[in-house]
């Protein structure tokens, strides 16, 4: 009433002052003293700071199990809660009210802490400070925790006792620790994933272009590498199909010459032919020699038994104008060098500039690049029904 303000405290009743005022009690609660929870509110007169009377409101904490049992719920649902009450005379302690919920969700109440358990001793030393340590309640461990309850005056008349069960603790870890597992295994999960993908992309390109290998190296020239990507496995594939395209037309230019001297050789070798026979021969021969090598015009130079010559067959791609409707391609091979043919027999190909070498006829080889010819072969041909040999001159005029 001298304060003037509400005051909240907690203290300890005796019971023969409980007995005197015949207050309703909590059943159980017999010849002890009580832990009441006041709450002491000043009545003030209308329209005045004036304090008339006290509005008393006290809460009997012994035997009332809501309040641990409601500790107990807000932390892990698993645990230990009590409070004592201590005699500062006596230095004694005695149970008010406790809660216990173990593992297995059984509910014990107003168990005691076990004698010989010193914390509640150390919570009154400590004068309000919390304190802790390990301890033992029913044959399980638990981390203690406790603190000292001071009444009005500021001495010690309670402790509020917590116990949290290393069980739980455990349970907490194991969780934390599957948690923890769990994350591993996941994101272990998506490094293979990561990994499996990253490998088929570095992989693929790689098989792709081994077994494109493989089939060219098997004959398949026109074996390529497609869609490559702009990484270095599609840059060797781009070298790849480079190479395999150079080795192809290497490859296809050296067919092409074998079948060009499989043709000459066939041209030149001994035979007897007809007049009609030799000329469809001739004809065929040009064409199939001009379609396998590529020419754009291919014509025969034919000598009679006076070595007299003329253009008597030809093989002409588009664009060109034949020979055979010109009137100059009479002599086109100098009698020198005919001569020196029928001495040294010879199968070779000449082209426009090496003619110098082999004659001084100017006019021969103006006659050529009217003609547009670039190379010239000149092989002979045996016509036995004249007893003698003969010779054609193959021409070739390229692009």
């Amino acid at each position: 009433m001298k304060q003037q303000r509400q005051i909240r405290t907690s203290e300890l009743i005796s019971w023969q002052e409980l007995i005197k005022e015949k207050a309703p009690l909590p059943a159980g609660l017999t010849s002890q003293d009580a832990l009441i929870r006041y709450t002491i509110t000043p009545v003030k007169l209308p329209g005045t700071q004036t304090v008339i009377g006290t509005l008393i409101f006290g809460d009997i904490v012994n035997g009332n199990s809501d309040i641990v049992q409601k500790t107990v719920e807000t932390f892990q649902d698993v645990g230990y809660s009590a409070v004592y009450l201590y005699d500062p005379k006596n230095k004694q302690f005695s149970l008010a009210t406790a809660f216990e919920k173990t593992e297995l969700r059984d509910s014990n109440f107003n168990t005691p802490l076990p004698p010989n358990t010193s914390i509640l001793k150390q919570a009154v030393e400590a004068q309000g400070q919390p304190v802790a340590e390990r301890g033992y309640l029913n044959d399980h461990s638990y981390t203690l925790a406790a603190k000292a309850l001071p009444n009005n005056n500021g001495d010690e008349v309670a402790v509020l006792f917590y116990g949290d069960p290393e069980l739980g603790l455990n349970r907490i870890l194991k969780d934390s620790l599957m948690l923890q597992l769990s994350l591993s295994l996941m994101v272990l999960g998506i490094v293979g994933m990561v990994a499996g993908v990253i490998a088929e992309a570095i992989t693929k390109p790689i098989k792709r272009l081994q077994k494109v290998t493989q089939q060219f190296a098997s004959g398949n020239y026109h074996a390529r590498v497609d869609s490559l990507s702009k990484d270095e496995v599609g840059e060797l594939g781009s070298y790849f199909n480079e190479m395999a395209g150079n080795i192809a037309t290497h490859q296809q230019g050296l067919q092409e010459k074998t079948e060009m001297f499989r043709f000459l050789a066939e041209l030149s070798s001994t035979q007897t032919l007809d007049p009609l026979a030799l000329e469809r021969w001739f004809y065929q021969g040009l064409e199939g020699a001009k379609s396998l090598v590529k020419l754009d015009r291919l014509f025969i130079y034919c000598f009679d038994q006076d070595d007299r010559g003329q253009v008597k067959y030809e093989a002409l791609g588009a664009g060109f104008t034949s020979v055979l409707e010109q009137e100059d391609h009479i002599e086109m091979v100098p009698a020198t060098l005919l001569q020196e043919l029928q001495v040294n027999l010879s199968t070779e190909e000449w082209t426009i500039e090496q003619l110098d070498a082999i004659t001084e006829d100017s006019e021969y080889r103006e006659s050529l690049e009217a003609l547009q010819v670039k190379e010239q072969l000149i092989i002979p041909i045996f016509n036995l029904d004249f007893g003698q040999k003969k010779f054609v001159s193959v021409y070739f005029t390229l692009n």
